[in-house]
This record gives structure tokens, sequence and C-alpha cells, in this order.
């Protein structure tokens, strides 16, 4: 009875640039698919007591979601320059209100957001240097299982992003009282896993077309992209039995 655990590289949206011709548009493609469903970090357990061990290291930090109280008064990120610009000046317009599609919506959200980050902005100004020492503090490289990543020989440019996709297989057993006899169940789950606090993002995740999993399959063309939100992710399959995040 094994159990295993996959890491796949952190989700990205393809922009593509509509003068592209469409030959060129397809192999960008075909390109981006095969690279978001490699994974970068595989490993199979035969004792369910060393696969406990490692999936306790897989507890992601907070994602922070627009029109909260704490985008509204706390700086989330601060780790470079674009990501404190965009989380110190405009949090609720470039995170919230500028990824809503209906746009009647995003206009008047937009003029209420930046209402709201004008006026909560002398807040996050108070509030940016012991933010800014917290972060300092607990970087991505202290995260537990992103130090054990490395340990495994992955690349430290295989994790420049701060989150990863993790998905996780559990095999259980059973007694089929009709049969009479042991049944062996893999129970599968994916799920994203921050490195440091995140703001909430509009992810392109990879889910995979896979009933029943006996073994886990590398084919790239198994797997589709489709947008999902962080709860709509976790959702897509079966709870575990252990807590994860």
């Amino acid at each position: 009875m094994t159990s295993s655990i996959t890491v796949y590289p952190s989700w990205q949206e393809l922009k593509l640039d509509e003068s592209i011709d469409p030959q060129t548009t397809k192999t960008l493609i075909e390109q981006f698919r095969k690279e978001q469903a490699t994974p970068i970090f595989y490993r199979e357990f035969t004792s369910q007591s060393e696969y406990e061990k490692v999936a306790a290291l897989c507890k992601g930090e907070n994602t922070v979601t627009p029109f909260s109280f704490r985008s509204f008064f706390i700086t989330t990120r601060t780790n470079n320059f674009k990501n404190f610009c965009e989380d110190f000046f405009l949090p609720t317009l470039i995170h919230g209100a500028l990824k809503i599609d209906d746009l009647c919506l995003k206009i008047f959200l937009s003029v209420i957001s930046i209402i709201i980050d004008v006026y909560t902005f002398p807040i996050r100004v108070i509030t940016l240097i012991p933010r800014a020492i917290h972060n300092a503090a607990h970087p991505k490289e202290t995260h537990l299982f992103y130090k054990y990543l490395l340990e495994q020989d992955i690349p430290a440019d295989k994790l420049s992003a701060d989150h990863v996709d993790v998905k996780f297989i559990v095999a259980t057993e059973s007694i089929n009282m009709v049969r009479n006899e042991v049944q062996v169940d893999n129970i599968h789950r994916q799920i994203p896993l921050n490195f440091i606090e995140l703001p909430k993002r509009d992810t392109v995740s990879i889910s995979f077309s896979i009933n029943e999993i006996d073994q886990i399959s590398h084919e790239p063309s198994t797997a589709t992209i489709e947008e999902m939100s962080d709860s709509e992710s976790e959702s897509k399959d079966k709870p575990l039995a252990l807590p994860l995040v």
C-alpha cells in the first residue's frame, strides 16, 4: 500500500498576443500545457508514517482576500518592489476590482476601491515597518516544505515563485463485505501551497481527467487547463483524512 506526493510548478496565466498566427498560438499553448503538467517533484511512500511526516510539512501560508480588513490595513507582500507596490498603494483595486470580468461592475468597484485604498493608506503606512520586519524574518526560504524540496535536490529556479501546486494520493484499506476481501482505495487531492502569505489570485490549474487512480501518469496529454479559485481547486477531490492545510 503506497501513498504519494507530487509537486507541480506554480500556476501561471498564458497571455498571447492577438497578432500571433494560429499555428504559433497552438504551439505555444501545447508547450504551456506540457510545462504546467510536468511535475518538479514526485515521491512514493511505502511507509504511511513516512508519508504523514512529509505531508505535515505541507501547511501553506494564508491567502489574503481582497475587500477584507487585513488587505485594507496591512501590506501583504514586501519581498520585492513589484509586490510591495501592488499591496501597499492600491491593493483593493489591483487584487479585487480589476480582476472582475463584468465591465460595468469593474468600473463601479474600481472607483470604490480607489476611495478605500486612499482612505486606508495612512494605516498601511503605520503598519508597514512591523510588517516588513515580520516578512523579512519569514521569507519563503524558511518554509519547511520549501526546505524539504531543496533537500531533495530540486533546483531553486524551479521554486522561483511563491507558491506551488501539490497533489496528494493517500492509499486506504477497507473491507469489502460482499467479496470478503481487503480493498485498497486511493484518495486524491490537489491544493495550492503558499510559501509566504499571498493575496488571493486568479489561477490557472492543471486538472487531471482521472476517475480511479491506481498509478500516477505524468503524460501531459491527460491534463487540461481550466480557471479555478483556490477554494474550488480544493473541492475538486475528496478531502484527506489528515489535516494537511
